[in-house]
């Protein structure tokens, strides 16, 4: 018999813009904060509902203060061969108002994140495609 070894392919997720839906919090990905300019500047985020061509997204607007109806962004900075951080917003009752059982489960669902090209402190969460 001749053996022939699988070629596995890991994608590269550190560079991916993504957010990751579940546990009770949206998580942004490395990528998706290198949209934000300075995004280390942004302490807080307000969630915002919205449609494009028709189809639902959901609108992080990031800001540096507190302001009324914002999270506060937990950030991670990640050390690999670059600097890179992610953050995500926790708040199990909007979760479970925007997702419903999926915002609170104990497992993710990702979604594709584009920066809002008229507001540079705004990521768009696409959910539908």
């Amino acid at each position: 018999m001749k053996w022939e070894t699988v070629e596995i392919n890991k994608p590269k997720r550190k560079t991916e813009a993504f957010a990751s839906v579940g546990r009770s919090a949206i998580t942004l990905s490395g990528g998706a904060c290198q949209l934000i300019a300075d995004f280390p500047k942004y302490t807080f985020g307000q969630i915002m509902r919205g449609q494009i061509d028709g189809k639902k997204v959901l609108g992080i607007r990031l800001l540096e203060n507190e302001e009324k109806n914002s999270l506060r962004i937990i950030k991670r900075k990640v050390h690999n061969e670059v600097v890179a951080y992610s953050g995500s917003l926790n708040s199990k009752p909007v979760m479970e108002e925007l997702f419903g059982i999926i915002g609170t489960q104990n497992k993710v669902t990702n979604y594709s994140i584009t920066l809002d090209p008229e507001e540079r402190n705004v990521l768009i969460i696409h959910l539908e495609n």
